[in-house]
Order: C-alpha cells, then sequence, then structure tokens
C-alpha cells in the first residue's frame, strides 16, 4: 500500500498467520486507527490477546512502524 492510499478491507493480512511482519501489524493498527475494524475485530480475526495489541499500539505509537520490527531494541 502506498502513502495516500485509502486503506480497505481487502488490505488486511489474512487471518490465521503465523508470521508477523512490521507491515502487516502497521496495516492492522490504522485499521483499527481509522475504524476500518475495531480492537475487538482485530483480535479476533488475528487470534491476539488484548495485551500483544497493546504493546504493538505502544511501540507504534513509539517509535512508527520500526517499533514493531522483532528486532526493535527500546532503549
Amino acid at each position: 500500500m502506498q502513502s495516500g492510499e485509502i486503506l480497505t478491507i481487502a488490505d488486511l493480512p489474512k487471518a490465521g498467520l503465523s508470521r508477523w511482519t512490521a507491515a502487516r501489524k502497521s496495516t492492522v493498527i490504522r485499521a483499527v486507527m481509522f475504524g476500518l475494524i475495531s480492537t475487538d475485530e482485530a483480535i479476533g480475526r488475528y487470534e491476539l490477546t488484548h495485551d500483544e495489541f497493546q504493546e504493538w499500539l505502544r511501540s507504534y505509537a513509539d517509535y512508527g512502524r520500526d517499533g514493531l520490527k522483532m528486532t526493535h531494541k527500546k532503549p
């Protein structure tokens, strides 16, 4: 997805993923932030815990997409 494009349900990662990239996490976060899906829908669709999703949100808020990388270290 390019900057400025409208995010749609078709852009969301498929349910049942076993590997989460920073780009996929970012897409789900933006979908929730912009009201495309609710937090509960994201948690249910992707079989996440509430705490796990909240950590994604914190990392995204603090460091942007780079904060969602598995290798990212917080100072």
